[in-house]
């Protein structure tokens, strides 16, 4: 329902349990995404950057999240600089993973989005098409879905704005994680946020729920 005080509620809760060092990353993680989803980019920022690599170097996937949501926070805050130096960062974290899972459809449609935040659209587009090939919704009406609702992303980021929107029409008349209220809140539709054929996507969808 896009309602970010389910979250914070959480957050100040986990502040009295116990936790180790894997679950204080996750904390840490989740922390830094929801501010991102408050566009609080500055503390989403902190959060991620205060996560030393070295405490996470052995889970791959926690080292790409966080240098990706450095990336991002610091585009958002114009700092194209700092931005790109991130998002090379996770470029080359992720294509050493490739190396060791080329099919991995979450690996391939993430390095797309990198891709595409760094100015490679073709690149960024047949990555993303790499993933769907491996995993289909034909092939799974989970995983499948969520690999779609990726490629919107990555034809928003590169300015396929139409073939993002048509594919977030399908995604939202049939089972899949995306909502309009996600769609509402989240920064990673900015790209998307002025058109006039998406605000007519939200409407149509929106008064369904």
């Amino acid at each position: 329902k896009g309602d970010l005080s389910v979250s914070e509620r959480a957050f100040e809760a986990a502040k009295s349990i116990p936790m180790n060092n894997e679950t204080k990353l996750r904390l840490a993680g989740s922390r830094a995404e929801v501010f991102l989803l408050e566009r609080k980019y500055q503390e989403g920022l902190r959060e991620a950057e205060k996560v030393s690599d070295d405490l996470i170097a052995g889970i791959p996937a926690a080292l790409c999240g966080k240098y990706y949501l450095v990336g991002f926070a610091r585009k958002a805050l114009n700092d194209e600089a700092g931005a790109r130096t991130a998002l090379l960062k996770a470029k080359d974290l992720l294509e050493a993973q490739l190396k060791q899972s080329p099919d991995s459809p979450d690996l391939r449609i993430q390095l797309a989005k990198v891709l595409g935040y760094l100015g490679e659209k073709d690149a960024a587009l047949t990555e993303a098409r790499h993933a769907t090939e491996i995993l289909p919704e034909s092939k799974d009406a989970f995983g499948g879905p969520e690999i779609t609702a990726g490629v919107a992303e990555v034809c928003g980021i590169v300015g396929e704005t139409g073939r993002a929107i048509e594919l977030l029409d399908g995604l939202l008349s049939r089972p899949s994680g995306i909502t309009v209220s996600i769609l509402k809140l989240s920064p990673a539709w900015d790209p998307l946020r002025n058109d006039p054929q998406f605000q007519a996507l939200l409407e149509k969808h929106g008064a369904k729920t």
